[in-house]
């Protein structure tokens, strides 16, 4: 979750109540509401991470306090079952620390309505009215 509001140019985030953020590989994708970032330093310590915002099709948005993102690597939520456009699915994310998995009855469930990701364009990035980002 994030400590703090960020805002659309902020590429240093703030966390609170990170779980197991040491197993978190660097360049791979997390994702904040709608938007994509990749995760280029983690630091326990400082209890910050570093990212890259608006990745592929979406755009760097601002997020309040409290936004909880979630990590994606490698192949861990791939699924080979096909999906029409405009078709919603829900998911459970169900997380596993020294303590176990979290059971599925606790897990909140998260909808995700397709839209053709694969085909959109990438939005346009470091637009500046009067030399100020946005």
């Amino acid at each position: 979750m994030l400590a703090n509001a960020i805002g659309q140019t902020q590429t240093l985030l703030d966390e609170l109540d990170g779980v197991d953020l040491d197993l978190v590989a660097l360049d791979t994708y997390a994702q904040v509401g709608g938007e994509l970032l990749a995760i280029r330093a983690v630091s326990r310590t400082a209890g910050t991470i570093t990212v890259d915002r608006g990745l592929l099709d979406t755009v760097p948005t601002t997020h309040a306090a409290g936004a909880r993102g979630y990590f994606v690597e490698g192949a861990q939520f791939f699924s080979s079952t096909q999906y029409l456009n405009g078709e919603t699915v829900q998911t459970k994310v169900l997380p596993t620390t020294g303590l176990g998995v979290l059971p599925e009855a606790s897990a909140t469930a998260i909808n995700y309505t397709f839209a053709r990701r694969q085909i959109r364009p990438y939005a346009p990035g470091r637009v500046r009215v009067n030399g100020f980002d946005y």
